[in-house]
């Protein structure tokens, strides 16, 4: 019985013939139109961020100006007092600002800071609160 199967398989398999395949069409790439499309988004986002750049460089060489020779103890006091009383408190003071009157006057640097600290932060004082359970970690 084995053998028929067999017979009767090859037989089979020997009324295939081969057909020619069909040729393949050829697909039109993208390729170029995204490539070009990239290179100009590219472009573009170089050219906004040095329109950025040298729009805030100029705007700190103009605040640069403006404000002169003057030390860093009274450009902090002039921030603060430039503001109404209301928003004093949250006030922002810039980084370079910062660095300047913690390089320059440390002890004015510290006391800006205990005030900042005292007006923005809340208070520690209840046994549970969060910031008191964090500060002990």
């Amino acid at each position: 019985m084995a053998n028929s199967d067999d017979e009767q398989f090859k037989n089979y398999l020997k009324s295939f013939r081969p057909v020619t395949p069909q040729s393949l069409q050829a697909k039109r790439h993208l390729a170029k139109p995204r490539r070009l499309f990239a290179v100009a988004v590219g472009v573009a986002a170089s050219l906004a961020a040095t329109v950025i750049v040298v729009l805030l460089l100029s705007h700190s060489r103009e605040h640069t100006l403006s404000t002169g020779k003057r030390s860093v103890t009274e450009q902090t006091t002039m921030l603060q007092t430039s503001r109404p009383i209301a928003s004093a408190t949250q006030s922002k003071i810039s980084t370079p600002v910062l660095t300047k009157l913690a390089l320059e006057d440390p002890e004015a640097f510290n006391t800006l800071m205990t005030e900042r600290l005292q007006t923005q932060f809340p208070a520690m004082k209840g046994e549970q609160s969060a910031l008191r359970v964090l500060a002990k970690e």
